[in-house]
């Protein structure tokens, strides 16, 4: 149990469209936010999740209900006031033209400055360390045109770190990166947790890689309520499965990765002593219509990988015949052919 006290708070919060329960999407919502928690929003397109993030952030109104900052309800701070508690980073497009990154990063400065807007020295180096966490460093000078859509959301990260507020919400914030990119910006809010202990809420679709990364999920489930608990028990209760059900699917608990659900399947025997070729070519298999049985049946092909000093040997044992393969694909090959 967290001992701290939440630096946010909802209670029997309804959000939605308009001030009416007609456009209400998700109601009853109870929830604490604490210092140095990083939490992942969740759910299928169109569950809310881009609707709660903009009614904490008071971009929208809610139909009913409250949330409170510190005790107090967040419309009851100034503009200025309550930029200094709150950042958000959402996927809308924002034209900047002629703007500079560093200029970009500098708006995050705006709740710190005085009534003329000047930066000082210690703006400027947050200003600067907010670029170089986001390993932007080098993009300071260019125009906000010249970038492509990753480092454009690389540096509006970068913005809602200078405004150095405890709490941090992001829509999306892997949208439009890379792999490495990805990977990158939730090392880095997880950094940002740890050494500052600013509370981070966020919304993902890369399910892997916060399984990987994230300790928390808020899950908005299929009956739109809200789950909230460490991923491995979402996948343990069926929550997770119950959220993104789909009919041409079924949901691994032990890999947690969705399958195409085969009508027929294909039989075969899968052993060796290479672990790590064992593991890929049952990926393969799997994705190719084949059923991979625990025990040999003398009508279906035997597949032994073996490892050698140049790497992966596939031994295929079909129709009375042997054959070595140097490649899944080429093991591929021979199981489709008669």
């Amino acid at each position: 149990m967290n001992m701290m006290r939440p630096i946010l708070t909802a209670k029997e919060l309804a959000i939605g469209y308009g001030k009416t329960e007609k456009g209400c999407i998700l109601r009853g919502l109870n929830f604490d936010i604490y210092p140095g928690d990083m939490i992942c929003l969740m759910g299928h397109n169109g569950c809310g999740k881009t609707t709660l993030l903009r009614t904490i952030s008071r971009l929208t109104s809610p139909i009913h209900g409250q949330i409170k900052i510190r005790d107090r309800n967040i419309f009851e701070y100034g503009s200025n006031e309550f930029a200094g508690l709150l950042s958000v980073v959402l996927t809308d497009k924002i034209d900047m033209i002629n703007m500079s990154v560093f200029e970009v990063v500098a708006l995050g400065r705006y709740p710190h400055t005085n009534m003329w807007g000047k930066l000082t020295r210690t703006d400027k180096k947050i200003i600067m360390d907010s670029l170089e966490i986001l390993g932007i460093v080098d993009l300071a000078g260019n125009q906000m045109e010249e970038l492509s859509d990753g480092q454009r959301q690389k540096v509006f990260v970068a913005r809602s770190l200078a405004q150095d507020t405890p709490i941090l919400l992001l829509d999306e914030p892997t949208t439009y990166l890379d792999l490495p990119g990805k990977l990158e910006i939730l090392r880095l809010l997880g950094k940002i947790v740890r050494e500052k202990k600013v509370a981070v809420l966020f919304s993902s679709h890369d399910w892997q890689l916060v399984l990987e990364m994230v300790g928390w999920i808020w899950l908005v489930g299929g009956d739109n309520k809200l789950r909230v608990g460490v991923p491995e028990d979402l996948i343990l209760s069926g929550d997770f499965e119950n959220c993104f059900r789909h009919d041409k699917f079924i949901f691994n608990r032990q890999t947690a990765l969705f399958q195409e659900r085969k009508e027929q399947m294909n039989h075969v025997c899968l052993c060796g002593n290479d672990e790590d070729g064992i593991i890929w070519t049952g990926h393969a298999l799997k994705k190719e219509n084949f059923m991979i049985d625990e025990m040999h049946k003398n009508d279906s092909p035997l597949i032994y990988v073996n490892s050698s000093k140049q790497g992966c040997v596939w031994i295929l044992k079909k129709n009375g015949a042997e054959k070595t393969l140097n490649s899944i694909e080429d093991l591929l090959v021979n199981l489709k052919t008669r």
